[in-house]
C-alpha cells in the first residue's frame, strides 16, 4: 500500500471516530465546552478529535470515548 492509500485510510479512521464520539455527545445533550469540562481536556482538544484531526494522542481519543460510554471494537485481519 502507498504513503497516499494509507495516509486516505487513516484520514478516513479518525473522522468516524470523531463522527462517533460527537454524536454520543450529542447524543447525551450535552455542549462540546461542558463535556471538555468534565473529561478534563481542552474545548479545543475535544473539537479537534469530533472533526478527526491528526496529532491527537489515541490516549485522549480512548479517554473522551470511555468518559462518554463509546466502544471501539478492532479487528486484527491476518
Amino acid at each position: 500500500m502507498s504513503t497516499y492509500s494509507q495516509s486516505i485510510k487513516d484520514v478516513d479512521i479518525a473522522k468516524q471516530l470523531g463522527m462517533a464520539i460527537r454524536g454520543k455527545r450529542k447524543e447525551l445533550g450535552v455542549r462540546i465546552d461542558v463535556a471538555a469540562d468534565m473529561i478534563g481536556i481542552s474545548k479545543n482538544t475535544l473539537s479537534d478529535i469530533e472533526n478527526g484531526v491528526h496529532g491527537v494522542s489515541i490516549g485522549k481519543i480512548m479517554l473522551v470515548a470511555k468518559e462518554l460510554g463509546v466502544k471501539f471494537m478492532l479487528e486484527v485481519v491476518k
